[in-house]
């Protein structure tokens, strides 16, 4: 992967879909005032907090060494391939062509990002449901990314962490209601996230995988290829099936702060207090 000393201490992956290290192609979009999104083939999206005529174009980041995809419009590459593998992967081969149809609101479960659907003659056959999740970040990399733009050298020293907590607490009650929804209409529901991601997840509720064949819900997880010149591509590294009732299970068990930790926090509050 090119790379220079200098880029290596930005805290960006891809800006405007293109690789940190090649900077010209960034400045090139800046500088016409474009501020294209290659994956949704549109100006970018995502808000910028302190320039807001101006979109930030951050795909993903760089934290402790790994690749942090930040927006999830990052997994749209190259014509939303990644949902059109999801239909391969769960229906068999030579199926109706697979149509995408995004944001569909199911009563009580709210929004689900995209459904596949499979129609013959205008009649609905078969149907997926699709969850993309991109992971949230504390602080800014604003300011980093003022410096990157006014071709000013980075600062130094990171002003934002990872918040796979906040992530989690907010995407697994979606799934378990929506995947209620669709396992009672005997459809799956399929979770596009990143590896980084999914392994966090999976370490915080030791989550144990079943066949795709049985699952409710099945997260399709996907890592970054670096062989490219020009932009990275995302492969897929595991397809993870679980019941709905299994997440469930998970969920409500997983570890539990002891009691001594919370005694602990309560008294150290107390001694603030006065108590």
């Amino acid at each position: 992967m090119p790379t220079t000393t200098q880029n290596a201490q930005w805290p960006f992956f891809e800006l405007f879909g293109f690789p940190i290290w090649h900077s010209e192609a960034i400045y090139k979009e800046i500088r016409a005032g474009e501020y294209s999104c290659p994956f949704l083939q549109q100006r970018c999206l995502k808000k910028s907090h302190s320039t807001p005529l101006v979109p930030s174009g951050t795909c993903s980041i760089v934290k402790s060494g790994h690749p942090i995809i930040i927006c999830p419009y990052r997994f749209y590459e190259k014509e939303k391939r990644l949902l059109f593998a999801v239909a391969e992967k769960i229906w068999p081969p030579k199926t109706n062509r697979a149509l995408l149809v995004p944001n569909i609101k199911v009563t009580g479960a709210g929004n689900v990002d995209w459904f596949i659907v499979q129609s013959k003659k205008k009649s609905i056959e078969d149907f997926i449901g699709v969850e993309i999740q991109a992971i949230d970040i504390t602080g800014s990399v604003q300011p980093a990314l003022e410096r990157f733009r006014s071709k000013l050298p980075p600062a130094g020293g990171d002003k934002f962490g990872i918040n796979y907590k906040n992530v989690s607490k907010r995407m697994l009650p979606q799934l378990l209601e929506k995947g209620r929804c669709f396992k009672s209409w005997s459809k799956k529901l399929a979770v596009i996230v990143q590896d980084q991601l999914f392994e966090d997840l999976k370490k915080r509720l030791g989550l144990k995988s079943i066949p795709l064949e049985a699952a409710d819900i099945a997260f399709f997880v996907w890592a970054f290829n670096t062989s490219s010149d020009t932009q990275y591509t995302l492969e897929l590294s595991q397809i993870f099936g679980m019941s709905h009732e299994s997440l469930l299970t998970h969920i409500m068990y997983s570890d539990l702060p002891s009691l001594d930790e919370i005694k602990s926090k309560l008294k150290a509050r107390m001694q603030k207090l006065g108590y």
